[in-house]
């Protein structure tokens, strides 16, 4: 952490996970929060164990058969694999 940081209570706060991809391929997730106004701000993870909790109705986890592979994506119906 730099020094000369104000810090703030980071508990309850509501915001999105999210990832960015940069030219190399190369992802880095950040958390984001939204003001009233619309602004945002990006808070960059560096935090090693943070506890979520997924609200999203959209969030779907997938599983192959042999449990080997798992991922957390969008449900069937926005991926448009379900009518």
């Amino acid at each position: 952490m730099k020094p000369h940081r104000k810090p703030s209570v980071a508990r309850g706060t509501r915001g999105f996970l999210l990832r960015s991809v940069d030219d190399a391929g190369s992802s880095k997730y950040f958390f984001r929060v939204y003001g009233a106004d619309h602004s945002f701000r990006d808070y960059e993870l560096i935090h090693s164990d943070l506890e979520i909790e997924i609200v999203d109705e959209d969030a779907t986890f997938y599983e192959s058969e042999d449990s080997q592979d798992a991922t957390l994506d969008h449900c069937p119906r926005t991926l448009g694999y379900e009518p």
